[in-house]
């Protein structure tokens, strides 16, 4: 059964540590902004309790604000231990709120940067299956 109490303070909890802007926790994330959409999802992975968490595009299509907002929050869900498989196409955003970078060209690894190892120019290459230590490009 739903304890409609319990699911109230759980989600106004979730409002406040995620800073949802919305007149109240009985509104439907339909209804909300983009950014506030994306953070109310996210309050939805975290009552899981998931060890991992897969994210695909987060920040797409919200503001530069909720981006900064979300990515804030998915530093803060990794430094509570938990491990986030993030996919994006945008390399900025990956080389700031990532620990390693997987370039995945054609279905298959290939090639691992760590946070040493960030260059936005060798990243952006790998993504287009040319790897710029070898000097080949690769069609798998």
């Amino acid at each position: 059964m739903i304890n409609r109490k319990q699911e109230t303070l759980a989600s106004k909890g979730f409002i406040d540590k995620l800073n949802i802007k919305t007149e109240s926790e009985q509104k439907l994330i339909k209804n909300l902004s983009g950014g506030n959409q994306q953070k109310a999802i996210i309050a939805k992975w975290l009552q899981l309790q998931s060890k991992i968490i897969l994210m695909c595009e987060p920040t797409a299509g919200i503001d530069v604000a909720a981006k900064s907002d979300v990515n804030t929050l998915i530093q803060q869900i990794a430094s509570e231990g938990k491990g986030i498989l993030y996919t994006s196409s945008y390399i900025t955003e990956l080389m700031h709120v990532s620990d390693r970078i997987v370039v995945v060209y054609r279905g298959r690894i290939f090639k691992v940067f760590s946070r040493a190892e960030y260059d936005h120019n060798k990243i952006y290459l790998a993504m287009n299956g040319i790897d710029e230590q070898a000097g080949a490009h690769y069609e798998h």
